[in-house]
């Protein structure tokens, strides 16, 4: 478990630094996108390293094998939590900067 925080937790700094990049070059640094959204992609944005940080803390402290239900079902939440929010931030991009959505109405 200990590896695996270390691991997951770099993924996610190494994922913080590709979305900034990714906001930065293909979205014009959100400057022309109203504020709500902006503050989303931010806020997002800075979750990732904030549960990227937090993994690494979590695998940095990882000593007792007695309690590994417990970190495991912490791990389980992390994982899925961060993973979607890294996804997110790419799959809405799609919607555009007016909030306009590129998919057909049924």
């Amino acid at each position: 478990m200990k590896r695996f925080h270390l691991i997951f937790g770099l993924l996610l700094v190494i994922a913080f630094l590709l979305t900034g990049q990714y906001m930065d070059r293909f979205l014009q640094h959100l400057q022309s996108m109203p504020d709500g959204p902006r503050m989303l992609y931010r806020s997002r944005h800075i979750y990732i390293l904030l549960s990227g940080l937090i993994n690494l803390g979590i695998g940095a402290y990882f000593i007792s094998p007695h309690t590994v239900e417990t970190h495991t079902s912490a791990a389980r939440v992390t994982v899925d939590n961060r993973s979607f929010s890294a996804i997110r931030i790419c799959v809405f991009s799609r919607a555009g900067v007016d909030g306009t959505t590129n998919s057909v109405d049924t």
